[in-house]
């Protein structure tokens, strides 16, 4: 045994190459020589690797690293890393090792996403670390061969690294203070918008890139994106911002009380988990109707419905959530955020307009209470009654069916919660009830063992054919719940109004596959105005058991309608002649102006549309904890 000691030394006491050779002086210097060469190699090796699993193949790869100096910004990006992880771990090996893991964490996690969602990896993405578990449920996907071989290869190079075990030849004080004074350096270079901005720029890469952040992760890839994503994680003041600006938007917008036969309806409001046409996709046909209720209401004599533009695809459900309730915009805040994370005091939205004369305010949820920070948020915008599955699961007069594998409540027991809520009434107070469904979310890949609705489409593979015939299947059965549901209003004698919306397109397979593969999007990267709208839009309705007692500016009986997020619940205001704030006002001044708008339609505004788009964002920042409030005083 005593042989072979010295050809196995504890790492961290004596390099792993034996130490007759180690002790010999040419190498001594062949191995300080070659350790400096995997330290150069090492954060090199890591750039290409994330870039390799972002971008999927050898020649996206290829043509990202031909675009000048964009790539050379990430790989200095990795340079600066793992120089702070190697002034920190003092051993090289130690500073590949935790290079490589990390790397290959985050391009598994960026690659885990847009497999999920067709969405990429963004900073704020880290504090939804805590629901990873459930997130995992969402989808699955694979990675190629070529994928496992580069990750293979940063392992081996960390194996490589670790024979001739070189560390730093400093002490910690030294390597602690190169480390402060490198990352002072670095962060003071970007302290500033200004500043961030001038770096960036000197690399062909701008702020501008994050309104759309496709195109920003195609053309700068995973670390360029990434890390410009990151200095703009903060909401950037408006130019021009103060109380006397928002005074200015705001002049001549006043507040309206309820018109004089405003009946105060019960109100419910339907995000369904991504309801949406399958039958849009080129090619696809079916053995029956997937939309069959929904094209029969809409058929009704004063049913209103039509395309709802709003941020989302694939996942994101909250920013339309948020536009909707609060009519303020996501486009001012960092793309891919949490925007319920910006409220922290009470806020003005269409539900609190509706608390403050006298509603019952409600939201049911059939999944976990923890998702987007809404059981905090919620009460700051008007909820009072919060249930979440947790709760949920108490009421005893209903018994939730789960139709899928994935354990979800089914829309058809969804509606059975909303039904209990409408008649367990506990005053005579009209309601509000916010409602969002959970059975059609995603991953939809051998989602439902048994599939009621036969779909075929030529072109699409069998994953692909297995995505789109298990997604359509949920669509089917919200369409179902959906009648259930109107039917239940229809012979309520209360007045009541529905307004039932999807929330995003469905992703349908990792890069957009079934999209791309049926010919419904010829490009995802090169998308016409058409096409960002197709992919932006899902259907609304909106039913009432009475008629409507008011007029809108935007909406009317018929089914060619247009709207944004932001607006839809302004128009419902209007239709029934509930009060309106100056916000809403000046939402109605916007349509006027440009019907539908956000960053994501590939709309370029007229001057006269920009002043609009400009003073809503500015409103959006006045509201949220960055702002001052000024438009709430």
């Amino acid at each position: 045994m005593k042989n072979y000691k010295k050809y196995f030394i504890t790492a961290g006491k004596e390099p792993f190459i034996p130490r007759k050779w180690r002790e010999k002086p040419y190498m001594n210097k062949l191995c300080t020589v070659f350790s400096i060469i995997l330290a150069l190699c090492c954060p090199v090796y890591c750039f290409l690797m994330i870039e390799y699993l972002h971008f999927g193949s050898e020649l996206r790869l290829l043509s990202f690293l031909s675009r000048g100096t964009i790539p050379l910004f990430g790989l200095l990006v990795c340079f600066f890393v793992y120089s702070l992880l190697l002034l920190l771990l003092k051993k090289i090996w130690y500073a590949n090792l935790a290079s490589v893991l990390l790397s290959m964490i985050i391009g598994l996690v960026n690659r885990f996403k847009f497999s999920s969602t067709g969405d990429y990896f963004y900073p704020w993405d880290i504090r939804q670390a805590g629901n990873l578990g459930e997130l995992t449920r969402f989808t699955s996907f694979s990675l190629t061969l070529a994928a496992v071989i580069v990750m293979v290869g940063g392992i081996c190079l960390v194996i490589v690294s670790v024979l001739p075990n070189t560390e730093l030849p400093f002490t910690f004080q030294v390597r602690f203070a190169a480390f402060i004074i490198i990352a002072v350096c670095v962060f003071s270079s970007v302290s500033t918008p200004k500043k961030a901005e001038k770096v960036i720029n000197s690399f062909g890469i701008y702020f501008e890139d994050t309104a759309l952040q496709t195109s920003n992760y195609e053309a700068n890839g995973f670390t360029g994106a990434f890390t410009i994503n990151l200095l703009s994680a903060n909401v950037s003041e408006p130019q021009g911002y103060g109380r006397e600006e928002i005074e200015n938007i705001l002049t001549g917008f006043e507040e309206k009380e309820a018109s004089e036969d405003f009946a105060s309806p019960d109100i419910i409001l339907i995000l369904s988990e991504s309801y949406w046409d399958p039958r849009l996709i080129k090619g696809s046909e079916y053995s029956e109707n997937p939309f069959e209720n929904f094209d029969a209401i809409t058929e009704r004599e004063g049913v209103i419905s039509g395309r709802l533009f709003q941020t989302g695809f694939g996942g994101g459900t909250v920013r339309p959530e948020f536009e909707i309730i609060t009519g303020l915009t996501t486009d001012s805040l960092p793309a891919g955020s949490v925007p319920w994370r910006y409220i922290e005091e009470n806020t003005e939205s269409y539900i609190t307009t509706l608390r403050d004369i006298g509603y019952e305010t409600y939201a049911v949820h059939p999944y976990f209470s923890r998702f987007y920070d809404r059981t905090r948020a919620y009460p700051l915008i008007g909820i009072d009654n919060l249930y979440f599955a947790e709760e949920l699961e108490a009421i005893e007069a209903v018994t939730p069916e789960y139709k899928s594998v994935r354990s979800y409540v089914s829309d058809d027991s969804f509606v059975e919660y909303l039904e209990y809520f409408l008649e367990n009434e506990r005053s005579d107070a009209p309601r509000f009830i916010f409602g969002i469904s959970m059975e059609n979310h995603q991953a939809y890949l051998d989602k439902y063992e048994d599939l009621d609705m036969e779909v075929s489409c030529a072109g699409l593979s069998d994953e692909s054919l297995n995505i789109l015939a298990n997604f359509a299947n949920g669509v089917r059965n919200a369409d179902i719940a959906l009648g259930k549901l109107v039917e239940y209003i229809e012979n309520r004698e209360r007045p009541t109004v529905l307004v039932y919306f999807g929330d995003h397109l469905p992703s349908l397979g990792a890069n957009y596959a079934a999209y791309l593969e049926s010919g419904t999007i010829a490009d995802i990267y090169n998308r016409t105005k058409e096409e960002y709208e197709f992919m932006q839009s899902t259907p609304f309705l909106v039913y009432s058991n009475y008629g409507f007692s008011g007029e809108s500016r935007q909406l009317h009986e018929g089914k060619d309608n247009n709207i944004t997020s932001y607006n839809l619940m302004n128009a419902i205001f209007e239709l029934i002649g509930a009060p309106k704030t100056k916000l809403c006002s000046f939402l109605s001044d916007y349509a006027g102006a440009i019907p539908y708008y956000n960053s994501r339609l590939g709309i370029t505004p007229s001057e006269d549309e920009l002043y609009f788009v400009l003073a809503h964002r500015m409103l959006t920042y006045d509201r949220i904890n960055v702002g001052e409030k000024y438009s709430l005083r």
